[in-house]
């Protein structure tokens, strides 16, 4: 079939579905997973200075990136995060050059 989009699809279920959604097994995965957030804010309210991890995570997430698309980059987290969280520093070099 070739899409016509002036040509409404209408075969699709009406909202909300038939399917029981809040089922025993649901509801207590949703209680596990509550448990376990309400674990990790009491872990992240012990860092006092919670930015730097997560800022340290992002530029982590960065540099993976920058290495699966074969990027070459020089990402000196340490002062980044002493910074405050700017990365302020170029792509490409070294230490002794930037």
């Amino acid at each position: 079939m070739i899409f016509d989009r002036k040509i409404p699809f209408n075969d699709l279920p009406l909202l909300p579905p038939e399917v029981e959604l809040e089922s025993k097994g649901i509801l207590k995965k949703a209680i596990t997973a509550n448990r376990e957030l309400a674990e990790l804010k009491g872990a992240g309210d012990a860092i006092s200075n919670r930015s730097i991890l997560i800022n340290s995570i992002v530029l982590q997430e960065a540099r993976l990136s920058s290495e699966i698309e074969n990027i070459v980059a020089n990402w000196n987290v340490p002062n980044v995060l002493l910074r405050g969280g700017n990365f302020t520093g170029r792509l490409g070099g070294d230490e002794a050059t930037s």
